[in-house]
């Protein structure tokens, strides 16, 4: 009995476990107990997942494995609130089945995914059933409301990898036959907008803040002497790069590793230079051998 009891939790947290996920949770903890440690030792390499509900009424899940005292202290993976029918919906219209049923796309109410004739959705290469959460139209600001509309739409290609979080307020539009890269850990917080016409690429660990602009084409042709003078260029944003508030990235742009660049500055042009401080418009490197990290800084 003990060893079906085992393979029911492990069918659980297979399939029942990754239909709740989409749901608002917290960072609590619980301690349990097991008298009988024989079960722990049947249950040795199975990952264990239990749904509890809140006073509220709020689904959560906590992710654990057991250990000698099985005294847990877990926190939920999932700390956004998602809508249920949207995300069943996306996932399984834009998604192959194989992928889909892990629910990798976790989509808000407000939020609206136009894929038209010809445009694709596709996640990595590196797709990893258990940790491609990808979060869409989801609350990433404590003072942006989770019910800005958010709107995508897909002419030509989407290409989404781990741990993405676009948030609510967002807006992109990808033109036919253009392609849109989002790295690992890709993170725009809101009431931001991406223009792809041609190609943009950003590399892992990019973070993108609010109200900020990034358009690979001017929309308009400029002419002259019966010549477009600006053609729609691709665009390059390196690994653990951040850009600031209000900020502008225009076409033909290339970031290097790890650039910062300031609030309001208007990027266009090549900057291949690692760990720099781009600021002004437009944009000049004001500082070098410079980093930064997630973390807020201390007084």
């Amino acid at each position: 009995p003990e060893h079906i009891l085992c393979k029911v939790f492990w069918i659980f947290q297979k399939f029942i476990f990754q239909f709740f996920k989409v749901f608002d949770a917290e960072l609590f903890k619980i301690e349990y107990t097991v008298k009988h440690r024989e079960l722990l030792s049947l249950c040795e390499g199975f990952d264990w997942s239990l749904i509890l509900y809140h006073k509220k009424e709020f689904p959560f899940y906590i992710y654990f494995s057991p250990e000698e005292n099985f005294t847990l202290s877990a926190v939920s993976k999932n700390r956004r609130g998602g809508n249920l029918i949207k995300t069943l919906f996306y996932n399984f219209s834009l998604l192959p089945k194989k992928q889909a049923i892990y629910l990798p796309l976790t989509i808000g109410s407000y939020t609206i995914i136009n894929v038209k004739s010809g445009g694709k959705i596709k996640l990595g290469d590196d797709f990893d059933r258990k940790n491609a959460h990808i979060y869409i139209g989801l609350k990433c600001l404590d003072w942006l409301p989770q019910s800005e509309k958010t709107m995508i739409i897909v002419k030509g290609e989407l290409n989404l990898h781990s741990n993405i979080c676009i948030g609510s307020g967002t807006s992109f539009e990808i033109g036919e036959n253009a392609v849109l890269n989002l790295n690992t850990g890709f993170n725009i917080t809101g009431r931001s907008t991406i223009v792809c016409k041609k190609q943009i690429d950003f590399a892992s660990d990019v973070s993108i803040s609010w109200n900020t602009l990034i358009m690979d084409s001017d929309a308009h042709s400029i002419i002259q002497n019966n010549r477009t003078v600006n053609k729609n260029k691709n665009i390059f944003v390196g690994k653990h790069s951040w850009s600031g508030a209000k900020s502008t990235i225009l076409a033909g742009a290339v970031l290097a590793d790890n650039t910062i660049v300031a609030c309001g500055a208007v990027v266009k042009g090549y900057f291949g230079k690692n760990n720099t401080l781009l600021a002004g418009v437009p944009a000049v490197i004001i500082k070098e051998n410079i980093s930064w990290s997630i973390q807020p800084s201390v007084s």
